[in-house]
Parts: C-alpha cells; sequence; structure tokens
C-alpha cells in the first residue's frame, strides 16, 4: 500500500515548493525499474511529491536513446524515454550539472524534446547560451516564480554558438537576475557545483549563494555531494546547500559512500512575495537500486536531527569551513585520486591530463590541509 505523505494546508497568502536533489533514473535504477509495474512506482512518487503549488528538482543528465556517448565523462548517464512518465510529478528542473551533455547536443535536444511533452518546464542548458540562461516561469495562480540553473565553470559551459550549461557570467548574470526579480513575485536559483559526498558546502558554494541572493534571488537550491546538507537563511530568502540525491542510482556510487547517498529528503518551502517564511523535510530512503520512499519514523527523527544540526553549523562559517575541509580531505580526496587513476588505466595519459587542468584553489588547499593532517599523524 503506497504510503501518502501527509502535508498541512498553506496559509492563503503563502505558496508552497517541494524542492529535491539529482534525478536520473539511470543504469542499474533503470534495468530494475524497467521489470516493475511503472504505473504503480509512478503512483507512489505522486503520493510522496503531492502538496507543493510547484514541485523542482534537478535533472542529472539527458533523457535519451543516443548513443554517441560524450568522451568527456567517467560515467555517461542518460534515463531511457520509455521511462519518462515517472518523473510527470514534476514542474520543473535545472538542467546545469555535469551530465546534461553526457550523450552531446542530440542527448540534450532530445531531453527538451521528452520534458516538453510531459509539460515540465526547464532551464540551465541550451543549444548557445542565450538559451542556457532563459528562466522557466511558473505561473502559481497569479503568483510568479521565475527559476534559472547555473553549474560550475568547468562543466560544458554554453557559448554564443555552442550548446552547454548556464553558468556564471558576473555583471551580466546579476544584472539577468535583478531583472527576474522585478518581474516576479519569487526567483529560483539552482546551482550544481562542489565536491561529492559532503555534508558542508565549501567556500565557493558559499561564495556562490551570497553572490545569487545579493543580485535578488529569494531561494538558493544546490547539489552534486550526492549528501544533504543544511540550510540557513539569508535576509528575507534562504540557502539549501544540499538537497542531496533523490531518484539516482545507486549502485555506480562508490561501496564507501553508498550507504549515506540512499539518504536523501524532500525539501518544503512556504513563501511569500520575495521571502521564505519557513521550511521543513520529509526524511526519505532509496533501495538499493535509487528508488526513493518515506523514511520510518526511527530514520525520519534521526535524518531531521542530523538535518537541523547541519542548519545550525551553517550559522558558524569558520566552523562550516573547517568541517568543509576536513571531510573533504577524508572522502573526496582518495575519490579523486581514484578517479584519476581510472581515467589513466581505461582512457589514458591525455584524458587524466584534461581531468587536472580542471584543478581549483580549493582542490589544492584541500590537499594541502591533507598533507598537514597525515604529517600530524606520522609524528
Amino acid at each position: 500500500m503506497d504510503l501518502k505523505v501527509e502535508v498541512a494546508e498553506p496559509r492563503p497568502e503563502t505558496r508552497r515548493i517541494m524542492a529535491v536533489g539529482d534525478v536520473n533514473p539511470c543504469r542499474h535504477l533503470a534495468q530494475a525499474l524497467l521489470t516493475e509495474d511503472i504505473t504503480h512506482k509512478g503512483a507512489s512518487l505522486r503520493n510522496l511529491l503531492h502538496g507543493a503549488d510547484l514541485v523542482v528538482g534537478n535533472l542529472e543528465g539527458p533523457i535519451t536513446d543516443c548513443e554517441e556517448k560524450n568522451p568527456g565523462q567517467v560515467w555517461n548517464l542518460k534515463m531511457p524515454p520509455v521511462l519518462r512518465n515517472l518523473i510527470s510529478p514534476f514542474d520543473g528542473f535545472s538542467l546545469a550539472n555535469n551530465h546534461i551533455l553526457d550523450f552531446g547536443l542530440k542527448g540534450l535536444t532530445d531531453t527538451f524534446d521528452n520534458l516538453d511533452a510531459l509539460g515540465i518546464k526547464y532551464c540551465g542548458a541550451g543549444r548557445n547560451a542565450r538559451e542556457a540562461g532563459l528562466p522557466a516561469i511558473f505561473d502559481l495562480n497569479g503568483f510568479r516564480v521565475s527559476m534559472i540553473g547555473m553549474t560550475d565553470n568547468n562543466w560544458d559551459p554554453s557559448s554564443f554558438s555552442h550548446p552547454g550549461t548556464n553558468v556564471w557570467r558576473g555583471n551580466k548574470t546579476a544584472d539577468a537576475i535583478r531583472k527576474l526579480r522585478q518581474n516576479s513575485d519569487f526567483v529560483v536559483v539552482q546551482i550544481h557545483q562542489g565536491y561529492e559526498f559532503l555534508n558542508y558546502p565549501g567556500p565557493e558554494e558559499m561564495q556562490a549563494a551570497k553572490r545569487a541572493i545579493d543580485a535578488g534571488a529569494d531561494l538558493v537550491l544546490g547539489h552534486h555531494s550526492h549528501y544533504i546538507m543544511g540550510v540557513t537563511r539569508r535576509g528575507k530568502g534562504a540557502v539549501a546547500y544540499g538537497l542531496g540525491d533523490f531518484l539516482l542510482d545507486k549502485q555506480h556510487i562508490p561501496e564507501a559512500y553508498r550507504e549515506n547517498a540512499r539518504i536523501c529528503a524532500v525539501f518544503q518551502f512556504e513563501i511569500g512575495r520575495h521571502q521564505v517564511l519557513d521550511w521543513h523535510i520529509t526524511p526519505c530512503k532509496t533501495d538499493q537500486y535509487g528508488w526513493p520512499a518515506p523514511a520510518d519514523d526511527v530514520l525520519a527523527a534521526s535524518v531531521d536531527d542530523q538535518f537541523q544540526g547541519l542548519s545550525r553549523m551553517l550559522e558558524d562559517e569558520k566552523k562550516t569551513l573547517q568541517r568543509f575541509r576536513n571531510q573533504a580531505s577524508k572522502n573526496m580526496l582518495p575519490y579523486a585520486l581514484g578517479l584519476l587513476k581510472y581515467l589513466f588505466t581505461r582512457k589514458g595519459l591525455r584524458a587524466m591530463l584534461l581531468r587536472l587542468l580542471r584543478v581549483r584553489w580549493v582542490d589544492i588547499n584541500v590537499m594541502g590541509h591533507y598533507c598537514r593532517r597525515f604529517a600530524k599523524r606520522k609524528k
């Protein structure tokens, strides 16, 4: 029997947004779903996402049957079009992420066609920079919400004549957000960047969120880490630094991090005109393949306690960054070194060197922190 999540009715002058992290029923999860009753699965997802005026997420890869892979990726993720009705409960997606160009322009345009067929709006990627920067506009019974998506400058940025993702373009992007604010009741900015397998944002994520809010965003939604992070208030707005995974293949995630990545949540925000009034989460857990369901009472209480603690931690930026460096040097650094080894053995020296060209100052900082900790242990 499907478990329906009960939610309180919002006050008449407010609207409710539900937001989740990475969505892409691909690889092992897709194979498992193709053996099940898709209609039943879709109904359970609708029940889980029931009760909001707007449901949004991050579509972590294309919806396509295309077989021509982007050679620059370690893993190429895609959602089979035959499964597309599963995501029909969503109203909008950001496409600005590191997997949306996994199958090139063909995969991207197939995604547009599939989302258009479902009536789902999207933003964050396009055939050129102008198209990638266009907002998704939602009319919630006279309440206008605008949403844009952005990702790291290293991940397939679009240009004047080249397809790709939307990235921060200085004053041009800030001006675009200000204009959206003037013409909307509420502005959402989704940002996909940072390290994987962390519960704490790094300095670049904090700066990106501040930049978006200062330009006029009311709600910043972050993802990419696969783990849940906290939510903090900034002015009348709010920043959710990490929405975690929601509907994503878990078997391709390294076993050391897989169990934590199975913990996910539906983030709910009660909003008014250019303000976030309140928020809470509905804790969930995926099955071994990556399909989400509401957590039982014991796990839900534990996840909510963790979420509240992570949110309180964000009030102390210095401690947050310290925990970021500690967790990054413990989790992400060994994972990154493993990826370099994989690239070298599977795709050659050139592929490994191309990945190294994407190293940022924050990577060097984390490496230095790791070396200092290692030296202390050796004393």
